[in-house]
């Protein structure tokens, strides 16, 4: 009876691994022709647009606590954020797959073990956040301030990650900086 559930499990986790591979092919060959700064995470920055048109659109109805407790939303507003909340998502994956590359690519086991501690430090707080989001859009709400909060998290994590790039091109190794973002 083990023995069948392990090889479920294993033949389950073949099948991820192979979808996930083709994935990334198929990401390697769409990035080829697109722009650098399209490689980098940038979808954080419209955090301020989101909150206007947020803010606009509870203006029209009771005033919220806005920092406080959680906002009521209506579908139009639901989906703007839930968009928001994908393009976080995506500018995350992304940042932490090219953290991952650097991190592989460390010169010491010590400096692969400090690295990999600071990306924990910022990643398992994201998925946290994002699953406690996740469910309130699911109830159509949304709290301003855990969304400001997982903006932080994608905005930090996309900062370390253009420090890093800047380092590598700054010491000669923009080749290297190239290949990373089309391949991560």
């Amino acid at each position: 009876m083990m023995s069948a559930i392990f090889a479920t499990l294993l033949f389950l986790a073949l099948i991820y691994f192979l979808i996930e591979q083709h994935a990334q092919e198929r990401r390697i060959a769409t990035q080829q022709d697109v722009p650098r700064e399209e490689l980098l995470p940038r979808h954080y920055k419209s955090f301020v647009e989101v909150e206007n048109r947020l803010w606009a659109a509870t203006e029209e109805r009771e005033r919220p606590r806005w920092d406080r407790g959680t906002i009521r939303l209506r579908q139009p507003e639901a989906e703007i954020v839930r968009d928001y909340v994908r393009g976080l998502q995506k500018d995350f994956a992304r940042a932490n797959r090219i953290f991952s590359v650097v991190i592989g690519r460390s010169p010491s086991a010590e400096i692969l073990i400090q690295m990999e501690r600071h990306r924990l430090k910022t990643e398992l707080p994201y998925y946290a956040l994002r699953v406690l989001v996740c469910l309130r859009l699911w109830m159509n709400r949304v709290s301003m301030k855990e969304l400001r909060l997982l903006t932080d998290f994608v905005s930090t994590m996309a900062y370390e990650v253009r420090s890093m790039l800047k380092v590598f091109e700054q010491s000669g190794r923009v080749e290297f900086v190239e290949t990373l973002l089309r391949k991560s």
